[in-house]
């Protein structure tokens, strides 16, 4: 039922169900299971993340915000603590991703709450909502943000390299 044929530039829009032949539901399941599978625990980080999290470290509080699901919030502990190890850091779960749930605190609820001058996100969706509470926000080029709108708070980058550099300069 899965098209092996895409390759990840082709995934030009986040909501990736929609490049299969899957439901909205059958393609949260999936990813449900992967969360539930040791490949999820042994995935490779972006390029350059740990590096530029530890160097940030350095004079800054690290606090991560994700949409994963507040069930698997002791996996996602875990595995930060793994990847990041020596850097001390909070971790809040906003609104599940995918979950029908009832609301939660956003991503942008989270940053305005804890004062955080900058966020770095790679859903423009995500990016638009917190550069609209007067966070400026670092949006990573994917392909599925390849069609975003310009936001006086939204600075495009490459990658974790030049994240740093633009913090540097500020």
């Amino acid at each position: 039922k899965i098209n092996n044929n895409i390759k990840y530039e082709d995934l030009t829009h986040y909501n990736v169900w929609k490049f299969f032949d899957l439901s909205e539901e059958e393609y949260y399941s999936m990813v449900h299971t992967f969360y539930e599978s040791e490949e999820f625990e042994d995935m490779d980080l972006i390029k350059g993340v740990i590096e530029a999290i530890s160097e940030l470290s350095k004079n800054n509080e690290i606090i991560f915000i994700t949409s994963r699901p507040e069930k698997i919030r002791i996996k996602t502990e875990k595995f930060l603590s793994k990847s990041f190890k020596n850097i001390d850091f909070t971790v809040f779960f906003a609104h599940d991703w995918g979950s029908k749930e009832e609301y939660k605190k956003s991503k942008g609820d989270y940053c305005v709450e804890n004062n955080i001058p900058f966020f770095i996100e790679d859903h423009y969706d995500y990016a638009l909502e917190c550069a609209k509470k007067g966070i400026k926000v670092f949006l990573l080029e994917q392909p599925w943000n390849k069609e975003s709108e310009e936001h006086e708070n939204i600075i495009k980058v490459k990658d974790w390299k030049e994240i740093l550099e633009k913090i540097n300069g500020y």
